[in-house]
C-alpha cells in the first residue's frame, strides 16, 4: 500500500474515532508506514520458527503466478493470481 494512500485514508477517518487527536493518528500512520517494509520478513521469520504456524506453507510455494498493479478509473487496485484464481484488493 502506497504511503500517499495511507495518508488519504487516515484523513477520511472521522475525528470522533480518534478523539480529535490528529497528532496521535499521525504517529500511528507513521508507524504503519515504517513497518510495512518489514512485514514480509516478519511473516517469513514466524513461518520458519519452531512453532510451525503455517504447516501447509510448502504446498503453496510457487502458487503465486503474478502480483501486479492495475490502474482502474475508479481506484487503484492490486491483483494477485494464484493458479487460475485472481484476487483484487
Amino acid at each position: 500500500m502506497e504511503e500517499e494512500l495511507l495518508w488519504r485514508v487516515a484523513a477520511e477517518i472521522p475525528p470522533e474515532w480518534y478523539n480529535g487527536e490528529w497528532v496521535a493518528l499521525e504517529k500511528l500512520v507513521g508507524t504503519l508506514i515504517a513497518r510495512r517494509g518489514i512485514v514480509r520478513d516478519l511473516i517469513e521469520a514466524f513461518r520458519d520458527s519452531s512453532r510451525n504456524p503455517f504447516p501447509e506453507w510448502d504446498s503453496f510455494k510457487g502458487c503465486v503466478n503474478s502480483f501486479s498493479r492495475v490502474d482502474n478509473p475508479d481506484a487503484e487496485q492490486r491483483v494477485a493470481t494464484f493458479g487460475k484464481t485472481r484476487f483484487r484488493f
